[in-house]
């Protein structure tokens, strides 16, 4: 029996108390994912996506940073495509298959990040290193936003755009390098991610842009 991240939720680490902290990002309906950060973090929502029967499509030009990470997760090369940004998508996604589409997007490059997913079974994940004011109309029209620890400008930013508290503008600006706060229409949760063994392995220490 293969357990799917739609079925109980890709875990992320665990919170303040202790208790396990739940992503659930495939379904019949697609999502939208922004994270802010650096590619430790994004290469680790990658691999546990993997880890959960996803396929994951990588659009960057960091293409030696990612070209392994199928390879050290799955020990396959067919379940991490890494193309350049613009390329066609070229495969499609299933419940038994979910889809991760990565955008790793430099500074100014666009992702056209408020447009509808439509694909059901596809969850699109944009991944950029800081957040400027380009940036807020895909928190906005964001499902769900991953960040690790940003600036003072960037955490009002960030806040203004998602209705979060001054209390959470300090929070963020606190995030240790193996954090992630979570932000979903429930809430924002802060997140220890508890690297394993083989992410460390995979992935290096934790860092953050």
């Amino acid at each position: 029996m293969q357990l799917t991240g739609w079925s109980v939720g890709l875990s992320l680490g665990r919170d303040q108390a202790g208790g396990p902290v739940p992503l659930t990002l495939f379904g019949p309906r697609p999502a939208r994912v922004v994270l802010l950060g650096g590619l430790w973090c994004a290469q680790l929502v990658v691999f546990r996506s993997l880890g959960f029967g996803a396929r994951a499509v990588v659009f960057t030009g960091r293409f030696g940073a990612w070209r392994h990470l199928g390879q050290w997760a799955t020990g396959r090369t067919d379940r991490v495509a890494v193309l350049p940004p613009g390329s066609p998508l070229g495969t499609g996604a299933s419940a038994d298959v979910p889809l991760l589409r990565v955008d790793d997007l430099g500074e100014g490059e666009g992702a056209d990040g408020t447009e509808p997913v439509d694909v059901p079974w596809e969850t699109r994940l944009v991944v950029r290193r800081r957040l400027t004011p380009g940036g807020v109309g895909e928190l906005q029209a964001a499902d769900v936003v991953l960040t690790q620890r940003l600036t003072a400008d960037e955490a009002s930013a960030f806040a203004s755009a998602r209705g979060l508290s001054a209390r959470d503008v300090h929070a963020l600006q606190l995030l240790q390098d193996d954090m992630l706060a979570l932000q979903t229409g429930a809430g924002i949760r802060y997140v220890w991610t508890n690297p394993s063994g083989a992410e460390h392995t995979a992935l290096g220490r934790p860092g953050l842009r």
